[in-house]
């Protein structure tokens, strides 16, 4: 549930979000019912890959064929993280997950945009940009226009460890004894979990609710 006025409730196995009537009507909310002052539409969510490697068939096949205004596809892990990191090393054109526009994309993104299916992802992993670009050019290549893409940036802490440990920071290991800073030289990725404000005031700013 957000605030200011909108937000989520999840009820009967379904998500739905809801605008604050406050004199103004709630726009974009079609065949929405109002009740105690909110205007609420229903939504379905579909969940369309688990990790990086999984089959896009899910993906693919409810875009196509279900019913749903907003899709997920989830391909990150913690040592997905580490993974992509050791690939940017070696070509800093990698680090993200490259099957999303190869894969999901290629097959049915173009159909996904004239649904107007959202669609929302973590596929950037440790090369946010370079996912972005590799989007823009599937959509050139496909001559859509009028998307809109947001992005999150943020969790790559890694050049700001030499600063945190001068500021107290003792990163413990939970699994072990050990001091971190024996580790320093072996590190490919520190990412940080920033939570979903971020992604829902991207989300906020491109419309892309309606």
């Amino acid at each position: 549930m957000c605030g200011g006025g909108h937000g989520y409730l999840y009820k009967e196995n379904h998500w739905f979000y809801y605008k604050r009537q406050s004199g103004i009507p709630a726009d974009g909310v079609p065949q929405g019912k109002v009740k105690g002052g909110y205007a609420v539409k229903k939504i379905a969510i579909g969940g369309g890959q688990g990790f990086w490697g999984d089959s896009p068939d899910a993906a693919i096949h409810m875009i196509r064929k279900g019913d749903i205004q907003y899709m997920a596809c989830d391909f990150l892990a913690e040592l997905t993280l580490s993974i992509m990191a050791k690939q940017q090393l070696k070509d800093p054109s990698k680090g993200y997950a490259p099957d999303f526009v190869t894969r999901i994309l290629k097959e049915a993104g173009k159909e996904a945009w004239e649904k107007r299916i959202k669609i929302c992802t973590n596929a950037g992993g440790m090369n946010i940009q370079g996912c972005v670009d590799a989007i823009k050019g599937f959509a050139t290549e496909q001559h859509m226009k009028g998307y809109k893409i947001g992005y999150v940036t943020g969790d790559d802490i890694k050049d700001k460890i030499p600063q945190l440990l001068k500021d107290g920071w003792t990163f413990p290991n939970f699994d072990y004894d050990g001091d971190f800073t024996q580790i320093l030289d072996k590190i490919y990725n520190c990412n940080a979990y920033i939570g979903h404000e971020g992604v829902e005031e991207a989300i906020t700013a491109a419309r892309m609710w309606w």
